[in-house]
């Protein structure tokens, strides 16, 4: 809701600029790829830990698991990319990386 409220605050301030809206709604896309894989990756890990068998649990963690993930890093990793580092609130990966 906050990137259409910007949006929206830009076309009524008469800021049209087409770089600004394409890159407005690519990050309102990026959010709404994360809130997916998010909840995807929940369902998942619910899934997942009712299975009693722990070779098959380890297994299905191992590839679907893994794809899920791999599905939100890659888009956490483009918002990262793009958000303004003063506006980027989380970790990056350097910092975790290079912080003792």
């Amino acid at each position: 809701a906050d990137l259409s409220d910007t949006l929206g605050s830009l076309k009524d301030n008469g800021i049209t600029n087409k770089s600004i809206k394409e890159d407005a709604a690519h990050l309102s896309e990026l959010y709404t790829a994360i809130q997916t894989a998010k909840t995807n990756l929940r369902a998942f890990v619910d899934t997942v830990e009712n299975v009693e068998d722990s070779y098959k649990r380890s297994q299905e963690i191992a590839k679907k698991g893994a794809q899920l993930l791999q599905t939100l890093r890659d888009a956490v990793d483009e918002a990262e990319r793009r958000v303004g580092y003063q506006y980027w609130e989380l970790a990056s990966y350097d910092e975790l990386l290079l912080t003792t």
